[in-house]
């Protein structure tokens, strides 16, 4: 390896790396979350720790410090693996409350 690409990768660690690498956006790879709402009727939540409440009318979700709140109408969790919580239903609000977790 050259002295120039030495200097480059020096003091970064693998996850930087990978992040840059695979262009992966850095709370995939850093224990963080991500919030994607698809329209009003549907939206997929990374990073979750656990399913506090689930009904119909609101979805609690234990993230990493901090509570992930959604409120809606007919909700259905059609999805739940390694931390990725998919929902449907009418999305009415989606909150954060922190220091709550």
């Amino acid at each position: 390896m050259s002295d120039s690409k030495d200097k480059k990768t020096r003091g970064r660690s693998l996850a930087d790396w990978l992040v840059r690498g695979l262009d992966l956006p850095p709370e995939m790879l850093q224990g963080g979350m991500r919030v994607e709402v698809r329209g009003r009727d549907a939206l997929m939540v990374e990073g979750c720790r656990k399913i506090l409440a689930y009904t119909p009318d609101e979805v609690k979700l234990q993230m990493a410090g901090c509570l992930l709140v959604i409120e809606g109408e007919g909700m259905l969790c059609h999805s739940y693996l390694s931390g990725a919580v998919g929902l449907e239903g009418r999305v009415c609000c989606i909150r954060y409350e922190e220091g709550v977790c």
